[in-house]
C-alpha cells in the first residue's frame, strides 16, 4: 500500500522524481563522526528522546510530505544522472502493507561490546554488521544505539526503567547506516531509525502524528513497522522512521535543494534551542558541556556541510536569529518573511498544539530541525520524534483542554522567541487558528483516526502478541487505542501516556472546537 499521495493543502508541487543518487551520496557520514571501514562514534547525530494526502476515499494519507520545485525532476529530464523514483525507493524501506523482517547479525561479541560501551561511557558507536532487510541480504552496514530516554528507560525486557543496559534481549532503539562502511545505499536510502515505542503502548503515536504533519503540508518523516532481531535475540516490534538528511531534503524539495544547511535542535541545559540570539559566533550556538550522555555536541548542531568551510560557519543561522530577535516590532513581519517560512511554521504549530506533542520546539526546545532552503533562501522548521504525541508529553497541563492560543507549553522558563514574535502578529495568529480549524475539520477526526488505527491494527496486533518486550498484555494494547478515559493505571507504565488514542481524539477535538467558537 503505497503512501505516495500528497496533501491537497501542500503549498508546493508534487515531486515524484528526485535528484540522482549523487544528490545525497556520502550523506551517511554527514555527522562527521567516523569514516568507512572503522568503528565510529555517532553521539551527536540524533536528538534527545525525552520528556522524549490528497482526498482519499480509503482514508490513506501520505507520509511522504510535499514536493518542491518541479523543474527537470517533474519532466523526467535525464540530461544528468538517472533520477531516482523516490516512491519506488521508499516503498522498499517503508512498506505500508506489511511488517518488515530485519535481522542484524554482527560478529560474535560485537553486540555485547556495544552495550557495555554505552553502560560504561555513554557512547553510541557504529559497528559493522551483516544485515537482512525484508528478505534482502546486505553484506555490511553500520549500526548503533540511538536516543536518550527511549534508550535509558525503554530498553529492558518488559519496558521497565534500566540501570545498566545489560540485557541483550532488550528493545534498544537503533540506527542503521547502510553506507557507513563503503557499501551502497539501500534503495537510495542512507539511514533508517528503529524506534522502540517507548512511552507508547499503542505503537501508533509516531505514525499518526507524522501523517497529520504531512496532511497539513509540513514535511515529516516516513514511517512503517519492523520486527527486529539482533545477534540472534528477538528484540520485538519497532516503528521505522526515515532519517532527516540530504536524501530526505532532495526528495521533498527538489533538485539541488538538499545542499543547504540542516541544523538539529539537541537538548541542552541552556536556552540555545529556544532560538535566542546569543552572539555573532558559531560557538555561541553549540555546547559540549551541557549535553546529555551520548551526545558530543548539543544546542543547534549542523548535520550537513560540516566539512565545507564556506557553509559551516553558522553565518546563515546567526543572520536568521539576528533578524528574529533584534528586528524592531514595526519591521518584524516583513523581515521575518524574508528569512523564515512562517506559513509552514503556523501549520506545524497547529498539529503540535492539537496533538499535545510538546517534546519538540514548542515545549522542550529540542527534537526539531531547521533547514535553510537554497531555492527560497528561507529557513523552515521540520518536526522530529513523535512517540510522545497525542498527550504523551502534556507538559504538566491538562492535555485535553490545553489552550490553543497559548501555543507554547513552556516548562523550561526560556523565551521561545520564534513563536512569541510570530504569534504577536495578529494576521499570523488568525492564520494559525484557520489551520487549527482545517485540521480538526479534515484530519483530526474520529472517522479518520478510526480508519488509520484499523489499518495499523491489521499490521501490528499479531506482532505485539509475540513481542517479548511488550510491557503489558493485549488487553492493555486494546485499551490504549479506544475510548477508555484516563484511569488509575498509567497506560504507558513507564513514560506518562495516560490517554487512550480515541478518547484523546474525541475529547481534545471537542475542546478545540469550543475554543474556536465552532
Amino acid at each position: 500500500m503505497s503512501e505516495s499521495l500528497v496533501s491537497r493543502v501542500a503549498p508546493w508541487a508534487v515531486l515524484a522524481l528526485g535528484l540522482s543518487g549523487v544528490a545525497c551520496q556520502g550523506d551517511g557520514n554527514a555527522d562527521g563522526t567516523g569514516s568507512a571501514g572503522s568503528t565510529s562514534t555517532g553521539g551527536t547525530e540524533d536528538g534527545n528522546d525525552t520528556g522524549t494526502p490528497a482526498d482519499d476515499t480509503e482514508g490513506q494519507v501520505d507520509e511522504t510530505g510535499i514536493g518542491g520545485s518541479t523543474g527537470d525532476a517533474a519532466t523526467g529530464d535525464t540530461g544528468g544522472p538517472e533520477p531516482i523514483d523516490w516512491d519506488a525507493a521508499f516503498d522498499h524501506v517503508f512498506p505500508q502493507d506489511h511488517v518488515v523482517e530485519v535481522t542484524i547479525d554482527p560478529e560474535p561479541g560485537t553486540w555485547e561490546a556495544l552495550l557495555d560501551e554505552w553502560d560504561q561511557t555513554s557512547t553510541k558507536t557504529y559497528y559493522p554488521s551483516a544485515m537482512t532487510f525484508d528478505g534482502e541480504p546486505i553484506a555490511t552496514v553500520g549500526f548503533r544505539l540511538k536516543g536518550w530516554s527511549s534508550l535509558r528507560f525503554g530498553s529492558a525486557p518488559g519496558g521497565v526503567p534500566l540501570g545498566p543496559v545489560s540485557s541483550p534481549d532488550g528493545k534498544f532503539p537503533l540506527k542503521v547506516d547502510f553506507d557507513r562502511y563503503g557499501g551502497p545505499r539501500y534503495h537510495d536510502v542512507n539511514k533508517v531509525n528503529f524506534g522502540n515505542n517507548w512511552a507508547d503502548l499503542s505503537y501508533m503515536r509516531e505514525r499518526l502524528a507524522n501523517r497529520l504533519y504531512n496532511a497539513m503540508g509540513v514535511p515529516a518523516a516516513r514511517t512503517a513497522y519492523a520486527r527486529v532481531s539482533v545477534d540472534g535475540h528477538d528484540n520485538g516490534t519497532y516503528v521505522t522512521v526515515q532519517q532527516i538528511d540530504k536524501c530526505f531534503l532532495e526528495e521533498r524539495f527538489g533538485i539541488g535543494n538538499g545542499n543547504g544547511n540542516l541544523y538539529k535542535g539537541v537538548f541542552t541545559d541552556t536556552d540555545i534551542g529556544a532560538l535566542v540570539y546569543r552572539g555573532p559566533n558559531r560557538e555561541d550556538y553549540l555546547s559540549t558541556t551541557t549535553c546529555p550522555g551520548g551526545f558530543d555536541e548539543c544546542g543547534l548542531v549542523l548535520k550537513t556541510n560540516e566539512d565545507d568551510p564556506e557553509k559551516n560557519d553558522y553565518s546563515d543561522l546567526i543572520h536568521f536569529l539576528d533578524v528574529l530577535n533584534n528586528t524592531p516590532d514595526a519591521q518584524f513581519d516583513a523581515a521575518i518573511d524574508e528569512v523564515f517560512d512562517v506559513d509552514s511554521f503556523l501549520r506545524l504549530s497547529a498539529v503540535t498544539v492539537v496533538t499535545s506533542s510538546f517534546d519538540g520546539y514548542l515545549g522542550m526546545g529540542h527534537n526539531y530541525y531547521l533547514y535553510h532552503r537554497p531555492d527560497t533562501d528561507q529557513f523552515m522548521m521540520l518536526p522530529w520524534d513523535q512517540n510522545e504525541a497525542y498527550a504523551g508529553h502534556p507538559c504538566g497541563q491538562n492535555a485535553l483542554t490545553f489552550p490553543i492560543d497559548q501555543v507554547v507549553c513552556n516548562q523550561r522558563g526560556h523565551d521561545f522567541v520564534l513563536s512569541r514574535r510570530i504569534f504577536d502578529v495578529p494576521a499570523h495568529r488568525e492564520q494559525y487558528r484557520a489551520y487549527v480549524q482545517e485540521l480538526v475539520d479534515d484530519y483530526f477526526t474520529e472517522e479518520q483516526h478510526n480508519a488509520w488505527i484499523a489499518e495499523f491494527i491489521s499490521l501490528v496486533q499479531s506482532e505485539i502478541e509475540t513481542d517479548p518486550n511488550y510491557i503489558q498484555d493485549l488487553t492493555i494494547f486494546e485499551r490504549s487505542l479506544g475510548y477508555s478515559p484516563p484511569g488509575p493505571q498509567n497506560l504507558g507504565g513507564h513514560g506518562g501516556i495516560e490517554y487512550s488514542l480515541m478518547h484523546f481524539v474525541r475529547e481534545r477535538r471537542t475542546s478545540v472546537l469550543v475554543q474556536l467558537g465552532s
